[in-house]
């Protein structure tokens, strides 16, 4: 079992690094619990918290990506004031609970006329490759710090 950034490695940047490293350990270790009560440590049962890890950091990687992008974080919090919690919740760690979503609309609509968000970290991969793939942050071409 892959824990940490033996599992996917993202971005220094906002020190995602722990709290992912910690958050998966938590998962697997509530995996292996499970499995010993259920007498299944079988790969399924051992890897079934992966999916839902890798939404979570599929999260993450997307603030990392609207950062070096140029994205104003200022202005999204000044447009959309009621959103400030929601966004907040994300950039410290809230990143395994679908109520975080609804930022990403409201963040699309400052962009600029003709960009796209990013795209999710397994786009391009077949779904039977999907499952053995390692996440990677592809940066945005454009503002770089």
């Amino acid at each position: 079992m892959l824990v940490g950034d033996a599992f996917g490695f993202l971005d220094p940047l906002y020190s995602s690094g722990v709290l992912l490293a910690l958050r998966s350990g938590e998962m697997a270790a509530d995996a292996i619990v499970e499995g010993f009560q259920l007498g299944d440590v079988s790969a399924a049962q051992l890897g079934k918290w992966g999916p839902v890890f890798n939404q979570g950091v599929d999260r993450m990687r997307r603030l990392v990506c609207e950062y070096y992008d140029g994205f104003s974080f200022g202005q999204f919090v000044r447009t959309y004031p009621h959103l400030r919690g929601t966004i907040t919740d994300l950039l410290i760690g809230d990143l395994f609970t679908d109520r975080v979503d609804s930022v990403w609309p409201p963040m699309e609509s400052l962009y600029p006329e003709g960009k796209a968000p990013p795209p999710p970290w397994d786009s391009g991969t077949s779904p039977q490759h999907t499952q053995n793939k390692a996440n990677e942050l592809i940066l945005p071409e454009g503002h770089r710090p």
